[in-house]
């Protein structure tokens, strides 16, 4: 969305081709290059309903990509220091996974980065340090460094 502070228009960019009354946004940041990422959430999800959370990536032309469909949740896309790998935190399944990332193309090597089952909550949202350990919050605060060792 475009908020005009002077007029108080309010004048959406773009919009998420998802038709669901249960998913809606969540979570979003800018990558390094300018593209904004931003994370849908499937509430309300049915017994043996397919996941229908993802992942878009909106560019500064407006044009929308979908970069991910197997995300329940969407929390805290957050960027390595040097860009090249994505984190997104995956409430549902209390999973932080690991992308390597590229502002053009797609996603490549999704990887489990951190399981949060054992601290008794989801991940809810992230971000990363400059030294490039990622924290999240959730019951507690908790903190990764790059290989995934917990602290």
């Amino acid at each position: 969305m475009r908020y005009d502070f002077t007029t108080g228009a309010v004048e959406p960019l773009a919009r998420i081709p998802v038709d669901h009354p249960n998913v809606r946004l969540n979570d979003g940041k800018c990558d390094p290059w300018g593209n904004f990422l931003a994370g849908t959430m499937h509430i309300h999800r049915q017994p043996g309903e397919p996941l229908l959370g993802g992942l878009y990536r909106l560019r500064p032309d407006r044009t929308v990509e979908r970069l991910a469909d197997d995300i329940a949740f969407t929390n805290g896309p957050c960027f390595s220091p040097d860009g090249t790998t994505l984190y997104v935190a995956d409430t549902v399944v209390r999973t932080i996974w690991a992308y390597d990332y590229a502002p053009q193309g797609p996603l490549r090597h999704r990887r489990a980065f951190a399981l949060t089952e054992a601290l008794g909550s989801g991940p809810d949202g992230a971000t990363v340090d400059a030294e490039g350990c990622v924290w999240t919050g959730g019951l507690l605060v908790f903190s990764a460094i790059s290989d995934g060792t917990q602290s």
